[in-house]
């Protein structure tokens, strides 16, 4: 009757913790391109501008790099878009963005996700952009854009929009962080290196500089809130396959030291850009 009865706490405990897991599981998808202004402006601009070096399959990848990005990233459950061009199709004959921002919040309910993320292509600025929508509202939760640069064209050049975009989702949108493994390398009383848990999969690259912080509780009005305190700067200086980088620290060493001799959870996440 023991052995019983601790199994069943056992049972009742991963039970919970399953379904505390899943609450915290953020559900998106991740639609096609739209490239409808692309095609107007391709066709009207033909060669005498730089876009008729931008072919449109590089364009097309955008989505998958952004579906195969969030897929490595454990909070998250991605679904890929694949018959969005019944959508852009419509949008051809609606000719209006309220109708398509509609139609895919409405798909989201349907299907209980959380947020949309729909990159389009802007003809008036030549800018790639990505909006996220909250479903639960309506509304366009944030939004990320770069700027398509005239030596930067073609497939090869891909992953340099997508790496711009994928570090503004996940700073505004998603507020995205990796944590601090251990220190590798220190010297007297300072962390020079460290382990981070992001790698190639969550689109990690040598030279890339991130904020090391720590999580701080803030009681306000009764409502406990978190709020994320700086304590150093590091830079990739080796990503270790999928999951792990090493990066050197670039300042606050120390602290760093202090916070993880005292058990101090660290993280890392991409460095806040000063306006």
């Amino acid at each position: 009757m023991k052995h019983l009865r601790c199994t069943l706490i056992l049972l009742c405990y991963l039970s919970a913790h399953t379904l505390l897991a899943q609450q915290d599981v953020t559900r998106i998808a991740v639609f096609n391109i739209d490239l409808s202004e692309f095609k107007t402006k391709t066709s009207l601009l033909g060669t005498l501008f730089m876009l008729d070096m931008l072919k449109p399959n590089a364009l097309n990848s955008i989505p998958e790099h952004l579906v195969r990005a969030y897929s490595n990233q454990s909070r998250f459950v991605v679904i890929d878009k694949k018959n969005y061009q019944l959508v852009t199709d419509e949008r051809e004959r609606q000719k209006s963005e309220d109708f398509i921002d509609g139609y895919v919040i409405d798909q989201g309910k349907s299907e209980g996700i959380d947020y949309l993320l729909r990159p389009r292509y802007n003809a008036v600025d030549n800018t790639i952009t990505v909006r996220v929508f909250d479903v639960a509202t309506g509304d366009v939760a944030c939004e990320a854009q770069v700027e398509v640069i005239k030596d930067k064209v073609g497939p090869e050049h891909t992953s340099y929009y997508i790496s711009i975009l994928l570090e503004q989702l996940n700073s505004a949108c998603f507020d995205l962080s990796y944590l601090v493994v251990r220190a590798t390398d220190s010297k007297g009383d300072k962390v020079r290196e460290i382990l981070v848990a992001a790698g190639s999969g969550q689109q990690m690259k040598e030279k890339k500089v991130l904020e090391v912080f720590e999580k701080v509780d803030i009681v306000i009005e009764g409502k406990t809130k978190m709020r994320p305190v700086v304590v150093a700067e590091c830079e990739i200086v080796v990503v270790e396959g999928i999951d792990f980088s090493v990066a050197k620290i670039l300042n606050g060493g120390d602290v760093v030291r202090q916070k993880l001799d005292i058990g101090t959870p660290l993280y890392c996440r991409t460095k806040t850009q000063k306006k």
